[in-house]
């Protein structure tokens, strides 16, 4: 946010003569008319990209706005907007991270206003009382980084409208010239063709090829976004890697194993272990100090409020005496699920399949093809809680059924006698008969309400006995 201090020196905007749009610099032909939704251009140093409406237009006023990530540049006035005739306006960016550029003008103030990731600066008087004629052209030249969602009206937006293209919200394209519908070229050897942004549809997985038509040099971080859209909801995507074939064919890989919210910028290094002193690149080394803070935000020390319960000493005459609790004795670690909606839903059996994998243990549950011999469940059992015209054997044909087996605690003395996961057979035992019943959600509510404390138990032991004992301390 340090950036935010310096927007007056590093935005300006000013009159710059101009031959014409079609300059003896800019290559010719333009392409068609191109939607590049979901697109951007990379450009290395000596490289240009250039960008035109499809069709003239006459201004009296207009706004400008793109979105940019670079290394350096070269020249001040890198993106340059050419009105026709001889005048255009050119914008200085600033290094570093994604930004977003917007600058407005209108005619009768003759007023003009730059915006940088949607903080104004101070108006400036400029051109009143003028009108342009030909057809808009965007040149991007003297920078190396990359392009995308360029868009031209010809009226101001407003600040709030403004502020929605910075948070991503692209409700209104542009009418002069549109990421949707433009038209555009590009030159020098390092100049390369729009890289693909991975894109699915919602609650799909599957692998994103992208790919980039030369050489990225030695990669030392990646950098993955997901981007706000205004008509869709929130939806959060989980990348599990991320791997880069170079020319030569080798491979580096960037594990992930984490979800990336909308709007959220996630920046990962390559698989290779490194102790703190091995890392001699700036980038690594900030990128370190970087992860490390955000770590110790969302790993750290909270005191749960259980001090009025600690010599509580009476038995509660039923379990809604645990309101009692609940409505006080409240902690900011039950993120998802806050107190009051396990308090209401813990014997629900949506909830009960949403503890096994957002619980502590999830790496006991496994898809099951084929029931094993000691859990005679039969299509008769379950034919109520599938849905109609299925079997068992064809849901666990399409991967549907799962299964959670603690034989690990078989013999252990005990110290006391709609898209969700749902239980349909609990079997508290390992051998099947008469005195090892299975539990069905047709059974009465308390004994199949028994049967998954139970399961609930056996998951809390297993969890403690395997994976944090044998595995963490033991191992």
């Amino acid at each position: 946010m340090a950036s935010l201090l310096f927007l007056s020196a590093l935005c300006v905007m000013f009159l710059d003569p101009c031959a014409s749009e079609e300059s003896s610099s800019t290559p010719m032909p333009y392409s068609a008319a191109t939607d590049l939704l979901g697109q951007m251009f990379s450009v290395n140093k000596g490289g240009s990209v250039y960008l035109r409406s499809d069709g003239p237009a006459s201004l009296s006023s207009f706004t400008v706005c793109l979105r940019h990530i670079s290394e350096s540049f070269q020249t001040q006035g890198f993106f340059r907007l050419n009105l026709g005739g001889p005048y255009s306006i050119s914008l200085t960016g600033i290094g570093g991270p994604w930004t977003i550029l917007c600058a407005t003008w209108e005619s009768g103030g003759g007023m003009a206003q730059v915006f940088v990731n949607s903080m104004p600066s101070v108006r400036k008087g400029m051109w009143q009382n003028q009108v342009f004629s030909g057809r808009p052209a965007l040149t991007v030249s003297g920078f190396v980084g990359q392009i995308t969602d360029v868009h031209v009206w010809d009226y101001v937006l407003s600040t709030a409208a403004i502020v929605d293209f910075c948070k991503g919200y692209v409700t209104k394209e542009g009418t002069v010239l549109s990421w949707r519908k433009a038209q555009y070229s590009i030159s020098g050897t390092d100049c390369k063709t729009p890289c693909l942004i991975a894109t699915s549809s919602v609650y799909q997985t599957g692998l994103h090829n992208v790919t980039c038509s030369a050489s990225l040099g030695n990669l030392l971080l990646i950098q993955l976004e997901k981007e706000k859209y205004a008509l869709l909801p929130g939806d959060d995507w989980f990348c599990s890697k991320v791997i880069v074939t170079t020319p030569e064919l080798d491979n580096a890989c960037f594990p992930c194993f984490r979800w990336v919210a909308d709007g959220q910028i996630l920046a990962m290094r390559e698989a290779t272990a490194r102790k703190v002193f091995e890392d001699k690149i700036p980038q690594l080394i900030n990128h370190r100090s970087q992860e490390l803070l955000s770590r110790r935000q969302l790993y750290r020390l909270t005191e749960l409020r259980l001090k009025s319960l600690s010599d509580y000493n009476r038995p509660w005459a039923s379990l809604e005496d645990i309101n009692r609790v609940f409505w006080l004795n409240k902690t900011d670690i039950a993120v998802c699920h806050p107190s009051e909606y396990i308090r209401d839903h813990w014997k629900e059996d949506d909830f009960f399949g949403y503890q096994f994998l957002n619980g502590v243990n999830p790496r006991l549950i496994r898809r099951c093809s084929k029931l094993p011999p000691n859990f005679p469940v039969t299509d008769d059992m379950v034919r109520p809680f599938l849905e109609e015209g299925t079997s068992l054997k064809s849901e666990m044909q399409k991967g549907n059924i799962f299964l959670c087996d603690y034989k690990l605690l078989d013999g252990l003395p005990a110290n006391s006698p709609e898209d969700k996961l749902l239980p349909i057979a609990i079997q508290l035992k390992q051998q099947p008969g008469e005195l090892n019943p299975i539990f069905l959600p047709s059974d009465s509510e308390h004994d199949w309400l028994l049967a998954k404390i139970f399961v609930r138990s056996a998951e809390i032991s297993a969890h403690q006995l395997d994976c944090h004992l044998l595995r963490t301390h033991a191992g």
